[in-house]
């Protein structure tokens, strides 16, 4: 049953008029079928329109291309298209334009979170600066500063070593599937990184500004990477599902397959990470108000003490095909439920009290050559999906970030109803190639 949004403007209520939703290119998976029939719907996007369902282009009633995806043309595009500003909800659900869709609310005076609340959930460094002084451990960290560094390089570099032990991770504060992300083993490659880093160059890039932190390096042979994904109402955590990466998505450069696993509730490791998402708000709220919707969090669990550190949260249903998964496992839609959550929309009802079989998702990225052969892994569990996207004869290479599509090569969906087997899959799936590739003939 759809329900109509109101908000109250002195002593009338209104219903919402206008949705607007703005993504780059954060792909849309759901139907939409939710949006009240009162309201209209209107997407902003650069190059998600070529990649809408039928049914899905249907339920827009407008859609706003931009070759040019920055805020001046997306603040024409909203006046555009609504003229009520206090009846408009700006939708969204890539992160790395949440301030940007913040601002555009500030602009307009629309109702809906602003740039102070959504902060965290799209600044690596931010998310870390309102932990401080909570339960919640977390990596450390120092934000690069170019002009810093420009001015004395030696000192810079000094201070940087002084805080944070070989090797460093540096990532971009803003950017999502370890985009820009590079490890860096010793004083040489920081400062060759530093030497490298353009700042002019990424604004060419992606668009906008784009800035970096240095962050200390967990070892994977020493803990696992885990995701909670969250829904948030509120300002409370009503539910959480943990599960088990495969490995760091940026291990995927590397050739090693990305994925996770869902993971039962008495499982040691669930209970370990269960209440992490419940903390990381509360420590949140000390600065502002949270916002409604799903957030999809990070953390490693040490092997041997079984510490948990946070790594990274983002106020976004989850990437990948984490939502495949979940609606095999929970019957459960994160990316409805986040949209909603957005709208004002009532989700109570959409809360799991069930759960059905693991699932687990994996992306396996292609190798550098020619594709001679392709092969299927031989698990217990059931193949409820799987995809070849290439084909033998193929040349290819690795990819350069987990957000590189034409650089994966299979994609497969598996359940199990016990754990235990599918847990057995899951180990054996980290280590599976599916490609033979062409031998390279010795050189004369």
């Amino acid at each position: 049953m759809l329900t109509t949004t109101f908000f109250t403007w002195g002593s009338e209520k209104c219903a919402v008029k206008d949705y607007i939703l703005i993504t780059e290119d954060y792909p849309i998976n759901t139907d939409l079928n939710f949006i009240p029939k009162q309201a209209r719907l209107t997407l902003i996007t650069k190059i998600i329109h070529d990649k809408l369902t039928p049914s899905q282009k249907e339920a827009f009633d407008k859609i706003v291309v931009l070759d040019n995806f920055n805020l001046s043309n997306i603040l024409k595009a909203v006046k555009s298209v609504t003229i009520d500003h206090l009846r408009t909800r700006l939708l969204v659900s890539d992160d790395t334009i949440f301030p940007m869709v913040a601002r555009l609310r500030e602009i307009l005076q629309i109702p809906g979170p602003k740039l102070h609340s959504i902060l965290p959930f799209c600044d690596k460094a931010e998310s870390k600066r309102r932990l401080a002084g909570s339960k919640v451990a977390y990596p450390t960290f120092v934000t690069f500063s170019h002009s810093d560094y420009v001015i004395n390089p030696d000192i810079y570099l000094k201070k940087i070593a002084e805080k944070l032990k070989f090797p460093i991770i540096a990532k971009p504060l803003n950017l999502a599937g370890s985009l820009e992300v590079q490890k860096i083993m010793d004083m040489s490659s920081l400062q060759a990184w530093c030497d490298t880093y353009s700042p002019k160059d990424l604004q060419k890039v992606y668009g906008r500004e784009i800035e970096f932190e240095l962050e200390e390096f967990i070892n994977t042979n020493n803990s696992d990477l885990f995701h909670c994904d969250s829904i948030i109402k509120n300002g409370k955590v009503i539910f959480t599902q943990v599960c088990r990466y495969t490995y760091p998505c940026m291990e995927v450069t590397q050739g090693r397959p990305i994925g996770s696993l869902t993971i039962p509730a008495d499982d040691p490791q669930y209970k370990a990470l269960y209440h992490l998402p419940a903390q990381v708000i509360q420590a949140f709220k000390r600065y502002d108000e949270i916002p409604d919707g799903v957030m999809h969090l990070e953390a490693f669990r040490d092997h041997s003490s079984g510490k948990v550190t946070f790594l990274e949260t983002q106020l976004r249903h989850p990437g990948a095909d984490i939502r495949s998964a979940y609606k095999v496992h929970l019957n459960l839609d994160s990316e409805e439920i986040h949209f909603k959550s957005q709208m004002g929309l009532c989700i109570d009802h959409l809360i799991p009290d069930t759960k059905g079989p693991y699932a687990m998702w994996l992306y396996v990225p292609t190798q550098n050559g020619i594709v001679d052969a392709l092969c299927l892994p031989h698990v217990n569990s059931k193949l409820y999906k799987t995809s070849f996207l290439v084909t033998t004869g193929e040349k290819t290479r690795l990819p350069t970030s987990l957000l590189m599509d034409k650089q994966t090569g299979l994609k497969m969906l598996i359940t199990n109803e016990n754990y235990e087997t599918i847990l057995q899959d899951f180990m054996y799936l980290k280590q599976f190639n599916p490609y033979i590739m062409e031998k390279t003939p010795p050189s004369e």
